[in-house]
């Protein structure tokens, strides 16, 4: 299916614009996440979330080459998961305990 089509699809709405961005891209998302993450878990994370970004963000974003949004949403998704797995504060309430702690010395 064209860009245009999968963006209004989107734009309507429509999950088959998922579907269709899926079928269109996934291989090449699950490829770049995999790249960054090196785990096939955290990839499959970082795509879904940034399928979940694409679906938040159109519209109002109506990107000219949806491709390279896409990808570049991969990228950002698989960092931020690459971070969120290796830092230690994933889900820790602790561990958000003393960040908070911290700030509050800083401040």
């Amino acid at each position: 299916m064209e860009d245009g089509r999968i963006l209004a699809l989107l734009e309507q709405r429509n999950r088959d614009g998922l579907k269709e961005l899926w079928k269109k891209y996934g291989t090449e998302m699950s490829s770049i996440a995999f790249g960054i993450c090196q785990d096939r878990a955290e990839a499959g994370e970082a795509v879904n979330e940034a399928l979940a970004r694409v679906w938040d963000t159109v519209p109002p974003e109506r990107p000219r080459e949806l491709s390279s949004y896409v990808f570049l949403l991969t990228r950002e998704s698989a960092r931020r998961t690459v971070h969120r797995h290796h830092t230690g504060t994933m889900g820790d309430p602790y561990r958000m305990d003393e960040i908070l702690l911290e700030l509050g010395e800083v401040f």
